[in-house]
């Protein structure tokens, strides 16, 4: 495991631009309560897919409402893909078990939101290059929608940690 103070979570298939990580080790240097900050995550055209965003909880569901860009500072949402993490806020706020990336990103932001609130940080000067990915939607043949049941498992045990649905094409699906 890690022994530096940050922890950097990035995908094989993406890549950080050059002095995007000073930026973002910047900003937790200068909030010493931020818990991760997020670049922006651009497709390889230059188009910013998203930075940050905020949790939309309703009595039924929860979805994320992603920045396209904004300014720096204060979030609600980071991926767990192109953010700096502070190395203990994963050990202080574990991701959980049972959970596909999705589900335990989602499961994550919002316990970390409650109980660090102000914690989660955007750098939007910051980017890494993410590859365009077709859309996760499942489709509604018999074969893509029996690919779709190995999620289900992960969507339960979110519903059993908040009592919400989390929204996106699973929660159509079904």
């Amino acid at each position: 495991l890690a022994t530096s103070e940050y922890v950097l979570f990035l995908r094989d298939d993406m890549r950080i631009t050059p002095g995007s990580l000073g930026q973002l080790v910047d900003v937790l240097n200068a909030q010493p309560g931020a818990s991760a900050v997020t670049p922006s995550v651009v497709d390889p055209a230059g188009k910013v897919l998203h930075c940050g965003g905020w949790p939309l909880v309703d009595s039924e569901s929860v979805s994320f409402d992603l920045t396209p860009s904004g300014d720096a500072g204060v979030t609600g949402w980071v991926p767990t893909h192109g953010t700096l993490f502070r190395r203990s806020a994963p050990e202080n706020t574990p991701f959980a078990d049972g959970m596909d990336v999705t589900c335990q990103n989602a499961d994550w932001v919002l316990r970390v939101a409650l109980a660090e609130p102000g914690s989660l940080h955007a750098c939007p000067a910051a980017s890494v290059i993410a590859p365009v990915v077709d859309s996760a939607e499942h489709g509604s043949s018999l074969v893509e929608r029996a690919e779709a049941v190995r999620a289900l498992t992960a969507h339960a045990n979110f519903y059993a940690r908040h009592g919400r649905l989390l929204t996106g094409p699973l929660s159509e699906l079904v």
